[in-house]
């Protein structure tokens, strides 16, 4: 893999990190939502994605100055109390692929969901 091949991937965790570094900065649990939220909607290496929403305990979790124009997809795990917990995106249109979601990026939503997890799952 070539250093142009592996760039976009090297974003990708570079996000995950940020995101377990907000994490661990022992907030409440709706300003840590609402910061991923934040990093998310800022990190230009997802422009294939415009992330919209997380919910969590009857909880929306979004910008405001988000609309929900695209086609929703979502991705959600289970916590250890049973509660679900919805991560919701909307496919750019410049980059519209049919509903595949390229490996990378599925990568990516599979590793954000189970860090959500295991923060919700320990407080």
């Amino acid at each position: 893999m070539s250093a142009k091949e592996s760039f976009p991937y090297l974003q990708l965790l570079g996000l995950l990190s940020k995101i377990n570094q907000l994490i661990r900065q022992n907030r409440s649990v709706d300003e840590t939502l609402m910061l991923i939220i934040e990093a998310l909607a800022m990190d230009p290496g997802l422009s294939y994605f415009h992330f919209c929403k997380i919910i969590y305990g009857g909880k929306e979790y979004r910008r405001e100055d988000d609309r929900e124009e695209h086609k929703c997809q979502e991705i959600s795990v289970k916590t250890r109390s049973g509660e679900l917990v919805y991560l919701e995106y909307y496919e750019n249109k410049d980059e519209h692929t049919n509903g595949l979601i390229p490996a990378d990026k599925k990568y990516f939503l599979t590793s954000l969901a189970n860090v959500l997890k295991r923060y919700l799952d320990g407080i």
